[in-house]
Parts: C-alpha cells; structure tokens; sequence
C-alpha cells in the first residue's frame, strides 16, 4: 500500500530537486525543467533518492538563471496541484508519475 504523503515531505523533497533547477525565459525550456522537477520529486516521495539525483543531474545540463527560492515555490506549486487532494498528495498518482516513461528516462544515468 502507498504511504500518504504531506506538504511538509513534499516541501522537502522540492527543496533539494530544486536546487539545480531555475526558471527560463523560454517556455519550452522551463516545461523541460519541470518535468525534471516532478520526475526527481516523485523519486524522492517513494523513497528512491538515486533516481531523484540522477535526474536532478539532467536538470544541470540547463543554464541556471533567476531565484531558486522563486522557481522551487512556483513548481512545487505546480506539482500540488496536478497531484494534491487536500493537504496531502495522490499516493497512486505519485507512483504513476515515478514509473513513467518519461521519468525513466531520467532516472537513468
């Protein structure tokens, strides 16, 4: 069974997939980034801290620009509403979103 999970682990977890991580100017660039930050905050929320540094690693492959404090509200933001019910987060959906494809492809080295 899932294990819920709450803003407070969901802060932390944005906080250090964050780190790397700033928002664009271009559009394109910063939807890449967030689904960085959404692939290594799912990994981090079940447990899996290899799989969010290996993609918080793909997020320094982008030129970092603006606040950090900013960017990591706004996308952790972002990421409660596409997964949050309440004060706490989708378990199942959490799980979904680490086993896509796309966050596969992140997690590898």
């Amino acid at each position: 069974m899932p294990r819920k999970v709450t803003r407070r682990t969901g802060r932390a977890a944005a906080t250090s997939v964050a780190l790397g991580l700033a928002i664009l100017g271009c559009s394109s660039q910063e939807s890449k980034l967030y689904n960085i930050f959404r692939c290594g905050k799912a990994a981090t929320l079940v447990g899996h801290a290899k799989s969010a540094r290996g993609a918080g690693l793909k997020a320094n492959a982008f030129e970092v620009q603006g606040s950090r404090g900013h960017m990591s509200m706004e996308f952790n933001q972002r990421f409660m509403d596409e997964y949050g019910s309440g004060r706490s987060l989708d378990s199942e959906a959490v799980l979904d979103l680490y086993g896509s494809r796309t966050c596969k492809k992140l997690y590898a080295p």
